[in-house]
């Protein structure tokens, strides 16, 4: 029997009625599966030496504040990244922490506890890209690793290796050159951040600008700041440095005898756990030890990252009214 009007005909425009319920959950549903297919799975599986004990973390740097990872079970980590990306593994009983990079793949590390970075890691494409090229540039490092860079811009490990290998060493012009040349992912990466805020801090700390301000731990322990080392009128060598390094000992000696009316200022930044990664030695730009600063008695950047040899020059410029480097 034909329905009137209104039945079953109204029925079927009702039926197919834009229904927001179901947009919303269509859109629902997209953005899952998006998001899924843009996520990269990784696993972590970690064989540790039958005597070394303690705990293990996972630290992934993959946006603007790292997270840290305990493992699922026993020593295996898993989770998810958008790119193959930095990470360190740190056992509790080991002071240095395994530097790699964790991607989609189920990557396998034998963990070497006298040097974590000799450890032994399988299964992860960009860990071997990076063993393979630092092997092949270990005979001429900076300009094998700076050929690299400078060809293969936008590979996710060029910034770790201009940042970790190149950046210590090079002309600031250089570091300038290969850093504008990054591109594409390498864009997102956590070592290219760190080149730019440390340009950024290179630029603060020019000639003729004052120490910024901050606090250091003293060899004892104690928290210092560093103004109130610095209210003489006397020129002041600033050198950030280690117990364990013999040569930044030998560098103070030296220059104590050579200048005597320089008042050397050592901070050993080994004296706390956490004094590397300090403020102060991000707003110093501080990657190599020892590292040098000279300062007026005004407290006003005279010269910076230089090599002890270059001291007498810079002197001697400062005393004949010229420029220093």
């Amino acid at each position: 029997m034909r329905q009137t009007k209104g039945g079953s005909d109204h029925a079927d425009k009702n039926n197919r009625r834009w229904k927001p319920s179901r947009f919303l959950s269509a859109l629902l549903l997209f953005m899952l599966v998006g998001s899924s297919l843009c996520a990269q799975q990784f696993q972590v599986h970690v064989n540790l030496p039958s005597d070394l004990r303690g705990s293990l973390t996972l630290t992934i740097y993959d946006g603007a504040q790292p997270r840290t990872l305990t493992p699922k079970s026993g020593t295996d980590f898993s989770g998810s990244v958008k790119q193959a990306t930095y990470a360190e593994l740190r056992h509790s009983a080991v002071a240095q922490p395994l530097t790699f990079f964790i991607e989609n793949s189920h990557i396998t590390v034998v963990f070497n506890k006298e040097n974590p970075n000799a450890s032994r890691i399988t299964g992860s494409r960009s860990n071997s890209m990076l063993r393979y090229q630092l092997e092949e540039c270990d005979y001429n490092p900076a300009e094998c690793l700076t050929e690299y860079v400078a060809t293969h811009p936008d590979d996710l490990i060029a910034p770790y290796l201009l940042e970790r290998h190149i950046a210590p060493t090079a002309e600031r012009a250089t570091i300038d050159t290969l850093y504008h040349l990054l591109s594409g992912a390498a864009l997102q990466t956590y070592h290219y951040q760190r080149l730019t805020e440390r340009l950024k801090q290179l630029d603060s700390l020019n000639i003729g600008s004052p120490l910024p301000h901050f606090h250091f731990y003293d060899d004892q322990g104690t928290l210092i700041s560093i103004d109130t080392l610095m209210r003489d009128s006397s020129m002041h060598l600033l050198m950030v440095g280690a117990t364990w390094c013999d040569q930044c000992k030998k560098i103070t000696e030296q220059l104590q005898q050579q200048f005597p009316d320089i008042k050397p200022l050592v901070i050993n930044i080994d004296k706390q756990k956490t004094q590397w990664d300090s403020h102060m030695t991000d707003i110093l730009a501080v990657d190599h030890l020892p590292y040098l600063l000279l300062l007026d008695a005004d407290r006003h950047i005279v010269a910076r990252d230089f090599r002890h040899w270059e001291l007498p020059r810079i002197m001697k410029a400062l005393d004949s009214g010229g420029a220093t480097p």
